[in-house]
């Protein structure tokens, strides 16, 4: 069982330590590695689905993550980069994460998602999709009835009517305990612009009286940047300048002083 934070890049070998393949047709065909283009371009590497290769005939096929123990979690979130464009009907692929919280038995759905709300890019029919750096989108959800389970596996389910090739890339899961990540007045925080060239602003919406730490954490884990924020300057924007530090997928850590909110932000540097 392994413990949070996790990511994943589907760089190296594939598929990544702990995880597995259910191939729903029994037919050999499955997801594989792409190895020339990753999320948001800022990688060569990522999983796909070739829908417009490969006809699934409808039939599932999963990729299946390892056991997350989240016993000790007040709430997290898993977040993951995809794109796709539409071939068009009849062609219409799909998109289902579903979890399983009892060794891969048995999977419930979280999230389906329709080759419309799928979407990243334009309809494609002329040659296999090829994601430009503008045609990736991060989806994230938000699993609550799963907080205080010790094996949790997710499953990203291609459902294959030969249409266009479908990408995945950087699952993330993360804590997330109290704090809400959105731009909307009725949330506390929020981070912009995401993705930028490196310089970003972090905004408080909610007047309070309590103090902020962050970090900002690079792709290997390390702690590359770490500060603090008073309560009074976040009813204003501040920005924070990591640009030195490259393209790339970076997270941004905010704990409140009293230790009862903690949020994981991804930030995308282009």
């Amino acid at each position: 069982t392994l413990t949070l934070p996790i990511s994943e890049g589907f760089a190296g070998n594939f598929l990544p330590p702990y995880y597995s393949f259910k191939d729903g047709g029994e037919d050999g065909v499955n997801w594989t590695q792409s190895t020339t283009v990753g999320g948001y371009s800022l990688s060569t590497t990522c999983a796909l689905f070739d829908n417009y290769n490969v006809d699934a005939g409808g039939k599932y096929d999963e990729i299946r993550t390892g056991q997350y123990d989240l016993s000790s979690t007040n709430n997290f979130q898993l977040s993951f980069d995809v794109a796709y464009a539409p071939y068009g009907t009849p062609y219409d692929d799909s998109l289902a994460v579903l979890y399983s919280t009892d060794c891969n038995s048995t999977f419930t759905l979280l999230n389906l998602y329709s080759s419309t709300t799928l979407a990243t890019a334009p309809k494609m029919t002329s040659a296999t999709f090829i994601p430009a750096a503008n045609e990736w989108r991060t989806e994230s959800i938000n699993v609550v009835n799963l907080v205080g389970q010790n094996k949790v596996s997710f499953a990203f389910q291609n459902r294959g009517n030969y249409g266009q090739a479908l990408y995945i890339d950087n699952i993330n899961i993360n804590l997330s305990v109290g704090v809400k990540e959105n731009n909307d007045n009725t949330n506390n925080i929020i981070v912009y612009p995401n993705p930028s060239n490196g310089i970003f602003n972090v905004e408080l919406n909610n007047k309070t009286t309590i103090d902020y730490s962050y970090q900002i954490i690079n792709s290997y884990g390390q702690v590359i940047v770490e500060n603090n924020f008073n309560s009074a300057i976040l009813q204003s924007e501040q920005p924070i300048d990591i640009s030195k530090y490259g393209k790339g997928f970076y997270q941004l850590l905010l704990k409140t002083s009293d230790q009862k909110n903690i949020k994981y932000f991804k930030i995308i540097i282009l």
